[in-house]
């Protein structure tokens, strides 16, 4: 997607301790095929800095690092991935499934509200590029 300039969102590389510690606490859930890996992250901890309504993560579920190998895109896994993000919420009594993504990238904000989330808020913070905040009800299925 950098290549593209598409974003520059997150760092080049995420350190591996991150993703380890997500996997550990079954924060990290990969779709699979052959030997392509595609990720997203799923926990129950607000960014402070955007969601200043559920400090202790008890109001929803938040999806990070949403990803899916270009050469697989408009096959839905991301959709997938999300639902069943949705799900796991759900299961844990929460009813909101919630994310935040770069402000300036238009074409994330479009495919997000394809997915069934509406965007109820923005912040800028000059040290952040992230900062549109998107939330969808755990009960609605993605269209993707």
């Amino acid at each position: 997607m950098r290549s593209q300039g598409i974003t520059d969102q997150w760092p080049i590389r995420l350190p591996l301790s991150d993703l380890a510690t997500r996997i550990q606490r079954g924060e990290l859930y990969i779709a699979h095929e052959n030997a392509t890996l595609v990720g997203s992250a799923l926990d129950y901890h607000a960014d402070p800095e955007f969601w200043h309504d559920d400090p202790s993560g008890r109001v929803a579920g938040y999806v990070h690092r949403l990803a899916v190998a270009r050469r697989h895109a408009g096959r839905g896994i991301g959709a997938e991935l999300v639902d069943h993000a949705a799900r796991l919420v759900a299961d844990s009594g929460r009813r909101t499934l919630r994310l935040d993504c770069a402000k300036n990238n238009t074409r994330l904000h479009n495919y997000y509200r394809q997915l069934g989330f509406t965007q109820v808020g923005s912040v800028d913070l000059p040290h952040r590029k992230s900062g549109a905040l998107f939330e969808r009800p755990t009960s609605h299925p993605s269209a993707g």
